[in-house]
């Protein structure tokens, strides 16, 4: 349990193991709704990266810790105000998470999805009122690959397992899915009047040779020249084309150009170490697993994807404002989907989402998959639009729609 940290606010944290003989661990922080904890829906939060803390997400996003230049204060769209969620450092190398070995550090998606799993059901375990409650996963960007490795491993499990996960869905905002689908960056940049022509045939050219790499299966050489044209995976000081080009200095939000995100402070105060049972473990960067990783990146989930249409809900999500995963490039990636309701999905008509009477954002539903465009929002949606994400995420675990 940590101890006092905001009056009145109960949470748990410490260690998941996954992998006894390599020391590899999970480092989670747990929750419980404010209402009603024991019968209210579970729900795991997963950022992207590859490497990127949930504490980001916590402490910026959706969770009941705002976290301010000048202290820690009460967020009043938590969401877990009406849920139970779990925030998981995943995989390990991202921030708390730690393995003693780096045969530890995942170079799929298999064994993330199997980790988590692992993780899951020893929360469980020492959660055992919650075990047979609806559990949904979400996360946003590189969790656009997590979530759906991790389910479709719940999916199999539970098929022979004696205690079964109650998954119900997938939420996956901003999501980095299906990345040969998403190549649409010059044509998206020029539609904005980021780039003029010329720009747009460049980013055309580079386009052209990613997409050549990951036909031919050389999945590194695609990840270098992506991370050349808009975003670095490889945590390298150099400009990308798009920052070239844009004067743009992140992918995150074409309207604000900041990033207010600094998680040292917190990650590196001894009291609040101490209260989150970390110890001395170091706060890892993620630059060790984007490496691992690597052939990872421009690997596609949409098999996946499809094979999970078929017995879950899912719901996409996009901020309007967004670069990295933006709308357009993941419509393109859903109108690709093949599955056995295809045909209600396209039918569906797209209908204007509003929420306390202010437009929100659109949203289209039909044979179990949801899209969402909000409003005035980048790539964190909950940072930018707090009270619309939580509507949102209310909304998909109540089965309502969102319109």
């Amino acid at each position: 349990k940590v101890d006092f940290l905001l009056e009145g606010l109960v949470s748990y944290s410490g260690y998941l193991t996954v992998d006894k003989e390599l020391n590899s661990n999970l480092f989670f922080w747990f929750f419980p709704s404010e209402q009603c904890w024991t019968s209210r829906p579970v729900i795991l939060w997963l950022q992207g990266g590859p490497g990127a803390s949930s504490l980001l997400g916590l402490l910026y996003e959706n969770g009941p810790i705002s976290l301010t230049k000048e202290e820690l204060q009460r967020n009043p769209f938590s969401w877990s105000q009406n849920h139970n969620v779990i925030y998981i450092d995943n995989p390990v190398g991202t921030g708390f998470s730690f393995t003693n070995s780096s045969d530890g550090y995942p170079r799929t998606q298999k064994p993330i999805g199997e980790g988590i799993y692992k993780a899951l059901m020893q929360f469980f375990t020492l959660f055992s009122e919650l075990k047979n409650n609806v559990f949904f996963l979400t996360g946003e960007s590189y969790a656009g690959k997590y979530i759906p490795s991790t389910a479709l491993t719940i999916h199999k499990k539970n098929k022979m397992a004696e205690q079964k996960i109650n998954l119900q869905g997938l939420f996956i905002g901003n999501g980095l899915v299906d990345p040969i689908n998403m190549l649409h960056y010059g044509e998206y940049l020029y539609q904005l009047g980021l780039i003029d022509m010329n720009g747009k045939l460049m980013f055309k050219n580079y386009e052209t040779v990613i997409k050549q790499h990951i036909e031919a299966t050389r999945w590194i050489q695609a990840t270098n020249t992506f991370s050349l044209m808009v975003m670095d995976y490889y945590y390298s000081e150099n400009f990308t084309l798009f920052n070239n080009l844009t004067g743009l200095s992140q992918h995150y939000n074409y309207i604000n150009d900041k990033e207010n995100y600094d998680l040292q402070s917190f990650v590196t105060n001894n009291t609040i170490r101490k209260l989150i049972h970390v110890g001395n473990i170091k706060f890892d960067d993620g630059r060790m697993l984007a490496n691992a990783m690597r052939e990872d990146i421009m690997k596609s989930m949409k098999t996946v994807v499809e094979v999970l249409l078929e017995h879950y809900e899912i719901l996409f999500y996009n901020g309007q404002l967004d670069i990295i995963c933006a709308y357009p490039l993941s419509e393109n990636v859903l109108s690709g989907l093949q599955w056995s309701r295809k045909n209600e999905f396209e039918q569906a008509e797209r209908t204007i989402w509003k929420v306390d009477g202010v437009l929100a954002g659109y949203c289209k539903t039909g044979g179990r998959l949801t899209e969402v465009m909000v409003r005035n929002a980048g790539h964190l949606v909950p940072t930018d639009q707090p009270k619309w994400a939580l509507q949102l995420i209310t909304n998909f675990t109540s089965g309502l729609q969102c319109s």
